[in-house]
């Protein structure tokens, strides 16, 4: 299967959300020299000024451990303490719905697609990184049910989350993730 330009660009910037998004992985984006997100984003044309941001933000702190402390905190802020205004797991963006109703349709899914978790992955299944791999992967295989699941879990929250993470943005790593999440709304609406 040859994968179109358009399908890599947002194949590409859908892992890079889900790596940056990731908190545990959050070690990995700041103390390797072998970046996974430097490496979805290197060959999006679209998103040159995102590597821009990212290695200069990479630069600008003199030690990982200076990064990895910056974004720790920035992500404690917007994704996990009391009342953060973006939630990074799912079903937080359905709050008139039952969570283990929700969580359950959504495993349902995931166990239909033959998707499952590695044994490794130590945030639920409803992590908003979780989501954007399973896209990634229904958008590679070209998979007719990409429709079915962005419409049901995709669609009613994610303006808002990347028009929120570009208010909450602390740092130049996460105006690059909203200008990532902007990008990915924009081209999800080509492939739906």
């Amino acid at each position: 299967m040859k994968i179109t330009t358009e399908k890599e660009t947002i194949l590409n910037a859908l892992l890079a959300l889900s790596e940056g998004l990731d908190f545990p992985n959050l070690r990995v984006v700041t103390l390797t020299s072998e970046n996974p997100l430097l490496r979805y984003v290197a060959p999006i044309k679209e998103l040159e000024v995102c590597w821009n941001l990212l290695t200069g933000w990479m630069q600008s702190l003199s030690s990982p451990e200076e990064r990895l402390n910056q974004l720790q905190t920035a992500y404690y802020r917007m994704f996990l303490q009391p009342g953060a205004v973006l939630p990074v797991y799912l079903h937080l963006w359905y709050p008139n719905e039952s969570p283990a109703t929700f969580l359950a349709e959504l495993q349902n899914f995931l166990f239909r697609m033959k998707l499952m978790q590695s044994p490794g992955w130590r945030n639920g299944t409803d992590h908003l990184a979780v989501v954007f791999e399973t896209i990634a992967h229904l958008v590679v295989t070209e998979n007719s049910s990409l429709s079915q699941f962005t419409v049901r879990f995709l669609q009613p929250w994610f303006s808002a989350f990347v028009c929120g993470l570009k208010e909450e943005a602390s740092n130049d790593f996460y105006v690059a993730m909203s200008i990532i999440a902007r990008e990915v709304d924009h081209a999800m609406e080509t492939l739906i």
